[in-house]
Order: C-alpha cells, then structure tokens, then sequence
C-alpha cells in the first residue's frame, strides 16, 4: 500500500518507476473476439498444456493529470 492505496506490480515499468493516480479516470476499450491458443506441445512431455488468450484493445487517459510517475530510490 502506499498512501492507504494498493499497489500493483508490473514487469512493464522501468526499475525504481511507479506511476501513481486515480485509475478511474482511465477507460480500457476492446474489440474483436479472445483469440485463444491451446498449446499442448511445448510442454506436453510433462503433462502440462499450455492455454494462452489474447484480446486486442486500447486505452485512454481521461485527466492526464490525475497521474504521476515517481522514481524510487532506497536508503541503506
């Protein structure tokens, strides 16, 4: 949590990068269909299938400022 808010990891941002703000004020549209993919091939040899799904779609801020992007640093 930070600032009583919860927080969400993610491999997309940049080392030491969060981006904090009012997520209702973004709107996520979608189109087309889930395209999904069962792959039992690639790790079949170990009883496991593969399932991936895909959906395009975009997204828009609504109040760019809304929204702030921190860099962290840490103290030792």
């Amino acid at each position: 949590m930070i600032s009583g808010r919860r927080v969400i990891e993610t491999t997309h941002a940049a080392l030491h990068t969060a981006y904090f703000g009012f997520f209702e004020n973004v709107m996520i549209g979608t189109f087309g269909g889930v395209d999904i993919v069962v792959d039992p091939c690639t790790n079949g040899a170990k009883g496991i299938v593969n399932i991936y799904a895909y959906q395009l779609c975009e997204l828009g801020v609504l109040r760019p400022n809304a929204f702030q992007k921190v860099t962290l640093t840490c103290k030792e």
